[in-house]
């Protein structure tokens, strides 16, 4: 839904429309950022996935580092396997994708 802006020098422009779906997208980006904070403050909260699989994927990716032979894609799929048996919704794999790498980046 487009608003006209009251008072607006451009009202009736297309720079009004412009800057109305620019901030939609910026709200959409917004809401998406906080989603993706709240799916891992709770993975990262619960302490039985804490000590059940966040522990022993970063014992091992350590291990792996101290013998040369971690990749990051390991590290990726590792978290995404801690995502996938946490997220029960429907959603993309982008989005799982996301969440893994940010747990990565957070406990790496």
């Amino acid at each position: 839904m487009l608003k006209k802006v009251k008072n607006h020098p451009a009202s009736s422009g297309a720079h009004v429309i412009t800057e109305y779906l620019e901030s939609e997208v910026l709200k959409r980006e917004d809401y998406n950022r906080v989603e993706l904070e709240n799916v891992i403050n709770k993975i990262c909260s619960n302490q039985e996935i804490e000590e059940n699989q966040i522990k022993p994927i970063v014992n091992n990716i350590k291990s792996k580092k101290e013998k040369g032979t971690y990749t990051e894609q390991f590290g990726m799929r590792a978290f995404r396997y801690v995502v996938d048996t946490e997220i029960t919704e429907t959603v993309s794999d982008e989005y799982r994708n996301k969440i893994a790498s940010s747990l990565l980046a957070k406990y790496e």
